[in-house]
């Protein structure tokens, strides 16, 4: 059995839009085998009245979510423990896990 080659194709899903602005379509499109997130939106023509996709690079991120920002807070929080100009020494030796300290 050969492998499908989709490169320079795409494909266009029926969107759960949540807002009037959201895609009718989301989809991607392999360019030259880049997957190129693509959307789709329905229009009518203003001259003709027919209907048709007009299409666009996806390049919609969604918003950072509380989860992910606590995240860089916590990571923040940790970072601003350490002094900035602190030097450590870096040795061969093993570490002996009774030497660290937990808090």
């Amino acid at each position: 059995m050969t492998d499908y080659d989709n490169t320079d194709s795409g494909v266009l899903f029926l969107n759960d839009k949540k807002s009037e602005k959201a895609p009718d379509y989301t989809g991607t499109y392999n360019h030259e085998g880049e997957d190129i997130k693509i959307a789709g939106w329905i229009r009518t023509s203003s001259k003709t009245g027919k209907q048709f996709i007009s299409i666009k690079r996806d390049t919609y991120e969604p918003p950072v979510t509380d989860a992910k920002q606590s995240g860089k807070d916590f990571a923040r929080e940790v970072a601003s423990k350490f002094k900035k100009d602190e030097v450590h020494e870096v040795t061969d030796e093993p570490i002996n896990m009774d030497d660290i300290p937990f808090n």
